[in-house]
């Protein structure tokens, strides 16, 4: 990451801090990629709704710039047990798995 990104980065999470985050008196849980990291998991929800998890995970890897789909899923706010309620929505819409069409 080169440095122009990095006071990019300092630039917004210290306005942040010093605007939103006074105006709407946030805690300490909120911070700047919270917004992002809430953004990509809703968007991604909503790509499922076209589209294979597979799919939508390879649609937000070009969006968000993550290489590997390991990385975007640690990103992703999906607990184990969203993750399996979307399988399973799929699972009924679709009636198989990814390429399985039966």
């Amino acid at each position: 990451m080169g440095c122009l990104e990095n006071n990019r980065r300092d630039h917004f999470s210290k306005r942040f801090k010093t605007v939103v985050k006074k105006h709407f008196k946030l805690d300490e849980n909120h911070a700047l990629y919270s917004f992002r990291h809430t953004f990509i998991t809703k968007l991604y929800r909503a790509l499922l709704e076209n589209s294979s998890p597979h799919a939508a995970k390879s649609e937000l890897m070009g969006i968000t710039g993550h290489a590997s789909m390991d990385a975007l899923e640690k990103y992703l706010r999906i607990s184990m047990l969203n993750y399996q309620m979307i399988i399973l929505i799929y699972f009924n819409k679709y009636g198989y798995f990814y390429n399985d069409k039966r």
